[in-house]
């Protein structure tokens, strides 16, 4: 009877991870569904920058390279439109935004944060495809 027990709860814990994998990735901005195609690899890095806390509430490890993005011209009110898109549209990005503002981490902060580390993101794929277009 344990046994059977235990097999029910270890299946029951299975069943919750995969329904969180799949709400984490079906609540993002970038979906199958809305963009037609099966993801990238770089959509599954713009995923993982989305539902990382430590992307909104961490500095960014090169403190200088994002004083100097956020001094080129980084200015939340311009981003509001896009801010508000982000938060009605991605529950992750919500959820972690109600969780984090202002308990741990001021509404500045969390964006440009969010906003410089999808830049360097950007970056780097162009960079790759830069690459891969020279060889």
């Amino acid at each position: 009877m344990a046994q059977i027990i235990s097999q029910g709860k270890d299946s029951m814990l299975a069943s919750d991870h995969d329904h969180d994998r799949d709400l984490l990735l079906s609540n993002t901005n970038i979906n199958r569904s809305s963009l037609g195609k099966q993801y990238s690899r770089f959509d599954a890095q713009v995923r993982a920058l989305q539902c990382d806390f430590d992307t909104y509430c961490s500095e960014p490890e090169d403190k200088e390279d994002y004083e100097k993005w956020k001094s080129r011209g980084f200015v939340i009110d311009e981003k509001k439109e896009e801010i508000e898109r982000f938060i009605s549209e991605n529950r992750v990005i919500r959820e972690i935004y109600g969780e984090v503002v202002p308990n741990k981490v001021d509404d500045e902060s969390f964006w440009s944060r969010f906003f410089c580390r999808i830049f360097k993101l950007n970056q780097a794929e162009e960079a790759g495809r830069a690459l891969l277009v020279k060889r």
